[in-house]
């Protein structure tokens, strides 16, 4: 789904860590995403017999109103990164619990289509949460975004 990308501005050592992030992220999600797809590749006689087992792993999956927990990949990103989304929150308390999840999920590297996809969202609704994002923190629109994200949430810099 992903790939991983040198991205020659970030040190090695972060970009290796950012890498590993993407990586459990997603087979976190994978793990969801392929128990309910089983029902597609069982043949009706194997559902008709599993109708008991395929009932409670989606019981078990689907819990009804719950969303995937982001507590700890934020707890994560903010370990790895620096105090990354303590800086962020403190910086710019306007950002919204969604504007700060795309900054999150941009700082380790997602790309567009790849937050879109972990937030059941379409990379053209990511790129307006960006331009909100960007009005929000003062960032240039031809500048790119995760730079100035770095640049803005960095410690030593201060803003009004």
């Amino acid at each position: 789904m992903y790939n991983k990308k040198v991205m020659p501005d970030i040190p090695s050592d972060i970009q290796e860590t950012n890498h590993k992030l993407r990586e459990i992220v997603f087979d976190h999600l994978d793990i969801f995403k392929k128990i309910s797809l089983l029902e597609i590749y069982l043949r009706e006689e194997e559902i008709e017999k599993g109708k008991a087992i395929l009932k409670k792993v989606h019981e078990i999956i689907h819990v009804p109103n719950q969303k995937f927990d982001w507590k700890v990949f934020y707890q994560t990103v903010n370990a790895l990164h620096n105090d990354f989304l303590t800086q962020l929150k403190r910086r710019f308390p306007l950002l919204d619990e969604k504007e700060i999840l795309v900054c999150c999920l941009t700082k380790i590297g997602f790309s567009n289509i790849e937050i879109a996809f972990l937030i059941k969202s379409n990379p053209n609704k990511i790129q307006k949460i960006k331009t909100l994002i960007r009005e929000k923190t003062g960032m240039k629109k031809q500048e790119s975004f995760a730079k100035q994200l770095e640049h803005r949430s960095n410690k030593e810099t201060t803003y009004e």
